[in-house]
């Protein structure tokens, strides 16, 4: 007997299945035998999930498909029914008139001139800039990697991704959490005096050869993952129960003596803590034993490792303002934290709800709650470590393959260029959700890297930024540009146009590739034209463009290559792995002026890396 979490997930996994699979012919009969239920339980637990009976949750969609082309193409009206899934154009107008009041006609000659006046919009940017200019700037978000549940460290795909971090964006900590689970203590806890600490000790050794510093939370939890923001917990309870405070101070007592044996206090003062708050019902009771038990992992830890940093809180702001403040407001002077964690995700709370947010960069938005927070507390001058960060918390969204989702994140990254401390994103890997393995090979996952090994648009988003020169020329809403101060520049363009409608009013799991592709990937043209007054003396240049295009040179462009293939075989995903890359040319330049004039016009969610380098 499957309980209801069970029940939600093969669901949802159907769902996504469905939703990539619109235009086939689905029946409900057939689909319920897939998932191994009767058509009626089917029906049943479709409903409780869509609201929304099976007949007219597929009509809607491939209406909303056919909306698109509509709007955007002048196929037949026959063309697009049977592209779409319908039997015949009649069928199609008949359905199409039910959920819009309108012809399909009559929806194509409402809506096609206010398309074509949105594609053809377009932004420009002016820039006059000196190498004077120059000031040094922090690469923060480069600082660490999210590995996930620590059990999963020991699994070798996952820390070959890592290392490819460790290489390729110079991360430093790798960041981990559940401690507790059964496969690092497959003997349980009962006896805390004799732990048998090998399990971790093989990930501990693996991060320790390879020179990468842990990044640990020392509270019990679980990795809950949301399909959508909707579906966010109310209840403590799925992300699990700390030990009791005695109990707690005897595992770590003998945990930290261990660790101080096996690499030593130098090293291992070296490594980040957290003690997070986990509990949902922010009663005063739970506050306080949530503050007893940092207060005595705290004094053991700065008895054994005075020197090492704990952090407290981990709190998705500004969705969680309230909780937060609760939190603080009881917390002594006498344990205050090394700092203070929380998550960045764009959503807010309405009357209790959390929804997304109709705002790309929600980065500072979270850090200056954060610190207006502490200040209301009397605590401003605790740092502000931003421990998860994503455009979504979902990992059945397609989004985060695309390049959208690495636009969003530079376009975080220029705003908080100046920011001192970590912002982590979440996660380094797809291998993070292993739970997920009846999905493709491409689920719209929140790592940096597929489950095969693929890098998605994110990765090369973070590896652009990381070669990225030491000194900050000007940064602004769609650019940042950067010099070695030695005749190098390089400028860093990219298109974060603001995302549809369609993407605000469907569920997160809806958001499929076909949907990324074909609605998403939309809006107002970028022209940037940038003009840099070089030091005299240089006129050669060798100028190496790096460019990701939407739909062509990002993972989802070159995933088309292979047609509708859900699963790929090994040679195909090692060529992936080589051939799924920007697109680089390279180009001698020779000036006859100290300056250097740049005119470049970018597509909705394109991005330009262009490095000029004296020769």
């Amino acid at each position: 007997m499957k309980n209801k979490t069970q029940i939600t997930e093969i669901m949802e996994n159907s769902i996504h299945l469905i939703n990539e699979q619109y235009n086939q012919p689905l029946h409900l009969n057939t689909i319920a035998r897939q998932n191994f239920m009767s058509p009626a339980t089917y029906s049943r637990y479709f409903f409780e999930l869509t609201q929304c009976s099976f007949s007219d949750y597929i009509n809607h969609l491939r209406v909303e498909h056919a909306k698109k082309d509509l709007i955007a193409t002048d196929r037949s009206l026959t063309q697009i029914a049977l592209e779409h899934g319908f039997s015949n154009s009649s069928s199609f107008s008949k359905i199409f008139r039910s959920c819009t009041a309108l012809s399909p006609s009559d929806y194509r000659k409402t809506y096609r001139t206010q398309y074509n006046q949105d594609c053809q919009a377009s932004l420009t940017t002016q820039l006059t800039i000196s190498d004077s200019h120059a000031r040094p700037y922090k690469k923060s978000w480069l600082y660490a990697a999210n590995a996930g549940n620590a059990c999963l460290l020991s699994h070798a795909d996952l820390r070959a991704q890592l290392l490819e971090l460790a290489d390729s964006l110079g991360v430093e900590y790798i960041r981990m959490w559940d401690m507790f689970s059964p496969e690092l203590f497959p003997h349980g806890l009962m006896e805390l005096t004799r732990l048998d600490f090998s399990h971790l000790d093989t990930i501990f050794d693996f991060l320790t050869e390879h020179h990468l510093k842990p990044w640990i939370n020392l509270t019990k939890n679980s990795d809950f993952l949301l399909s959508d923001i909707a579906e966010a917990p109310s209840d403590s309870s799925a992300y699990g129960t700390p030990l009791p405070p005695k109990d707690l101070l005897s595992f770590y007592e003998n945990l930290f003596r261990h660790w101080i044996i096996r690499y030593g206090q130098d090293a291992v003062s070296q490594w980040i803590f957290e003690c997070w708050y986990n509990d949902m019902d922010n009663s005063d009771a739970a506050i306080d034993r949530y503050i007893e038990s940092f207060t005595l992992l705290q004094q053991l830890l700065k008895r054994l490792l005075p020197d090492a940093r704990l952090g407290a809180l981990c709190n998705s702001l500004p969705c969680m303002e309230d909780a937060a403040s609760r939190v603080l407001s009881r917390w002594p002077k006498t344990a205050e934290p090394d700092f203070i964690s929380v998550f960045s995700f764009p959503y807010t709370q309405t009357d209790g709800t959390p929804e997304k947010l109709r705002d790309s960069q929600f980065t500072q938005k979270s850090i200056r709650c954060a610190a207006s927070l502490l200040e209301r507390h009397h605590m401003e001058h605790i740092p502000i470590y931003v421990t998860q960060w994503n455009m979504t918390a979902s990992p059945r969204n397609a989004i985060n393959d695309s390049a959208i989702a690495a636009c969003v994140l530079l376009s975080n990254i220029e705003e908080t260029l100046d920011y001192p401390y970590p912002i982590v994103y979440c996660y380094a890997s797809d291998l993070c959700m292993s739970g997920r393995d009846t999905l493709p090979m491409i689920f719209g996952g929140i790592g940096m890297f597929t489950r095969n090994f693929l890098p998605k648009p994110v990765y090369y988003a973070l590896s652009i930024f990381k070669k990225l020169p030491g000194f900050c020329l000007a940064h602004g809403p769609g650019y940042i540009i950067t010099t070695d101060r030695c005749g190098q520049f390089d400028l860093l363009l990219f298109n974060t146009a603001p995302l549809s409608r369609f993407y605000y009013e469907h569920k997160e799991y809806e958001i499929t590739t076909f949907i990324v592709l074909q609605i998403l990937y939309q809006g107002p043209s970028h022209t940037f034209d940038i003009k840099l007054r070089l030091p005299e003396g240089f006129t050669s240049y060798r100028l190496n463009t790096l460019s990701i295009i939407p739909g062509e040179t990002d993972l989802l462009g070159h995933l088309k290559k292979f047609g509708e293939s859900v699963e790929l075989s090994y040679d195909e995903i090692c060529h992936l792995r080589h051939t799924a890359r920007p697109e680089m040319t390279v180009c001698r330049l020779t000036l006859e002026s100290p300056q250097l004039t740049v005119s470049r016009t970018l597509k909705p969610y394109e991005i330009c890396h262009l490095s000029f380098c004296p020769i």
